[in-house]
């Protein structure tokens, strides 16, 4: 049965008022984008580039593609469904110059140009059909990366809502992490475009990145648009960093369906951690200074070091118990992305486990678990998958600063008695 909309997922970025907006009345003249130019929409181009199709294909609760472009006329939307996305993209053309050309975008215009041969890896346009080629290939690279940290394949899921319910075999309603049917994602140009559409079809009023389930379709949904986070998502990379962060952080509370919420900290650990590997000068969560935010988001790789070799991270543990991800301070969610990948290095297989034991689903999938029920799972899933509680763990993880302190200090001692 479906479940009603979980308070503390709604809110992922900013403020978002609750507005159900009104339906669209009739179609009115819509800025439809051009013909694809790299596959010109023939079949046997599309299935080398992995596609599926162009559309209509279903996008919301009783709406396919084209009635979200008739909602949104002045956006000149390119559809692509690929093996585990339906993406509408419209993005503004982007010339690079020598400062953008970053090695990682032409390393992604080769892959693509090895699919689709009218692309040109070299080239400093990058078109709006070009574009959505590029981010239905960054979502895929996405799904591709939660499915290696979780160590599952499409196979492993359940290809009908009738499979096996029991706890430890559940794997969900659906093929597509568990959901029913493939993600949506929309990248628009105008923010208010992306908040009339989110308050026509998912009654959230948002021009914000966020991320949302629609259960009636079966499925999780992520848009972003350019004037998002003060503008800065104009920019490739920063739409590339904030749909990887959102996009991640849906399939892992998607994974094995979205039967209850999980811990914020892992959620938000985990997909920082794609974020990043993306770009670590695109701070994700901004209130109001972008220029502090991005300095201190800079500087991850060397705060987390210094901070829990200082012993400033929050011992307590009882903050990994919190379900709303909005709730994490700044300090949070640098040490939930720093323990995640703690936690990751300690045993290829402890982690997958815990993150399964966690989405084990409660009661039967008949109602929701309490607060408790949520907290004493996580302590059973810390014990079963590493052995030892979150304190100790922790406590292990803080003393290796100080483990490598005391050798660098006794062989800098060993030295001058040497001389």
């Amino acid at each position: 049965m479906p479940h009603p909309f979980s308070a503390s997922f709604l809110l992922t970025f900013a403020l978002v008022e609750a507005s159900p907006g009104p339906e669209p009345q009739g179609p009115p003249p819509c800025a439809v984008a051009t013909v694809d130019p790299y596959t010109r929409g023939e079949r046997e181009p599309l299935q080398r580039a992995g596609y599926e199709s162009f559309g209509p294909f279903p996008f919301c609760k009783n709406h396919d593609s084209a009635a979200v472009a008739a909602l949104l006329p002045e956006e000149p939307i390119a559809w692509i469904e690929t093996a585990h996305f339906r993406l509408g993209a419209s993005l503004s053309p982007l010339r690079l110059d020598d400062r953008n050309q970053q090695p990682a975008l032409r390393a992604e215009l080769k892959a693509l140009a090895s699919k689709l041969p009218g692309v040109d890896p070299k080239t400093r346009d990058l078109d709006p059909w070009l574009r959505a080629h590029l981010f239905a290939q960054r979502l895929e690279r996405i799904h591709a990366e939660v499915s290696a940290v979780l160590q599952v394949d499409d196979d492993a899921f359940s290809k009908t809502p009738s499979d096996p319910i029991a706890e430890t075999t559940f794997m969900g309603l659906g093929p597509h992490f568990g959901m029913k049917e493939k993600f949506t994602v929309l990248l628009l140009r105008d923010g208010a475009h992306l908040r009339r559409f989110t308050a026509a079809f998912h009654g959230i009023a948002t021009s914000e990145p966020s991320r949302q389930f629609d259960h009636a379709l079966g499925c999780g949904f992520v848009g972003a648009a350019e004037t998002s986070v003060h503008g800065t998502l104009a920019k490739d990379r920063a739409m590339h960093a904030n749909v990887a962060y959102h996009t991640a952080a849906l399939l892992y509370v998607s994974y094995r369906s979205y039967c209850h919420d999980v811990p914020a900290w892992v959620i938000d650990g985990l997909a920082h951690d794609h974020a990043r590997a993306v770009a670590t000068d695109v701070p994700i969560h901004v209130s109001t200074d972008l220029e502090s935010a991005t300095a201190e988001y800079t500087q991850w790789d060397s705060l987390w070091k210094s901070r829990l070799a200082e012993g400033r991270f929050d011992s307590s543990t009882e903050w990994l118990e919190g379900t709303n991800q909005s709730a994490l301070t700044d300090e949070q969610r640098l040490q939930a992305w720093a323990f995640v990948r703690h936690l990751r290095s300690l045993d290829p297989t402890a982690f997958p486990t815990f993150f399964r034991r966690l989405k084990d689903p409660f009661h039967r999938r008949l109602r929701f678990p309490t607060l408790e029920e949520l907290a004493e799972r996580q302590r059973s899933a810390w014990q079963e998958a590493f052995g030892a509680t979150a304190r100790e763990l922790f406590a292990a993880w803080q003393k290796q600063p100080l483990r490598k302190e005391k050798k660098r200090t006794a062989k800098t001692t060993a030295s001058l008695r040497n001389r």
